[in-house]
């Protein structure tokens, strides 16, 4: 039972409390239904990624039986064995070239900081040079 004024009116102290208590419980509403949004997006983050890698399986899992009905066409124009010899150069003239690339990409530069500051000296030299 809350205190009453005389005039049935509740108090200050007794409406501020109930306004807390108000408070309170709106916040605590509010975190649990942010933990369930977060579960439910960390679910579809899970079953994401797990269809995402069941895809790359199958992927994956398919691409022999790509290179064998290549195979296969390749053999109604010439003899099998050289149309397998022709897919495997292929591959391996492509596997080739991407780590040709993928060794340009990764080659480490470096550490220009000598050079730099040979740079940065003959620089400030030359500008003194100048001034003189």
């Amino acid at each position: 039972m809350e205190p009453m004024t005389g005039d049935g009116q509740m108090n200050a102290g007794a409406r501020a409390g109930r306004l807390w208590g108000d408070l309170m419980a709106l916040l605590q509403l509010r975190l649990r239904q942010a933990q369930g949004d977060a579960k439910a997006a960390a679910r579809r983050l899970v079953m994401g990624v797990v269809f995402g890698l069941l895809a790359l399986v199958l992927l994956l899992m398919t691409l022999p039986l790509v290179v064998t009905t290549v195979i296969l066409a390749l053999a109604t124009a010439m003899p099998a064995w050289l149309a397998a010899l022709v897919v495997v150069v292929v591959l391996l003239l492509a596997a080739a070239g991407l780590l040709l690339m993928a060794r340009a990409r990764l080659r480490w530069p470096g550490v220009s900081l000598i050079r730099d500051l040979r740079a940065d000296w003959q620089a400030i030299r030359q500008r003194l040079g100048e001034e003189r």
